[in-house]
């Protein structure tokens, strides 16, 4: 099995394990006049696996993330850890997400990927207003460090918090 893929998602049990009891504790702790909300989502939603099982059969590409949204109310955006989508891209998306969805976008790795990550401020401010052009569509943001990248980098990863 590749992480997070599964050969036959027909053998998948989505259904929601019992509510343990020490969450019931935390939750009843929660301000009553704004429960949490809770956000489900895969990190892709154009895969073609899902068509006749997630999405409707004989669904085209082009509705893919259409139907997506359908389906779940939030998605792990690995697309912004390559090249950044472009203004369109990102206006479409935005444009196809139903109420309430959230796109939860992951940094670039051009950006999380370098030795210098955190001295690459116009890198960053261009990934965020790229992504605030999801407007009230935009989730989470987060970062994906390389394998490489190990405790004796916290004094980089403070500075790059702070910018």
């Amino acid at each position: 099995m590749d992480f997070g893929r599964v050969q036959n998602i027909d053998a998948v049990d989505f259904r929601l394990p019992e509510t343990h009891p020490l969450s019931e504790q935390v939750f009843s702790q929660l301000n009553q006049q704004m429960p949490p909300k809770i956000y489900i989502g895969c990190p892709v939603w154009a895969d073609k696996g899902y068509v006749g099982k997630v999405f409707p059969p004989k669904t085209p590409a082009k509705h893919y993330l259409r139907e997506y949204c359908k389906q779940f109310n939030s998605i792990e955006v690995n697309a912004t850890h390559y090249p950044l989508p472009s203004t369109d891209t990102i206006k479409k998306w935005k444009e196809v997400a139903t109420p309430g969805f959230k796109f939860c976008p992951k940094f670039p790795q051009h950006i999380s990927h370098r030795k210098d990550f955190d001295e690459k401020v116009e890198w960053i401010d261009l990934f965020l207003t790229s992504i605030y052009g999801l407007g009230k569509h935009l989730g989470t943001s987060f970062i994906q460090f390389p394998p490489y990248f190990k405790p004796d980098k916290i004094k980089q990863l403070d500075n790059f918090f702070k910018k």
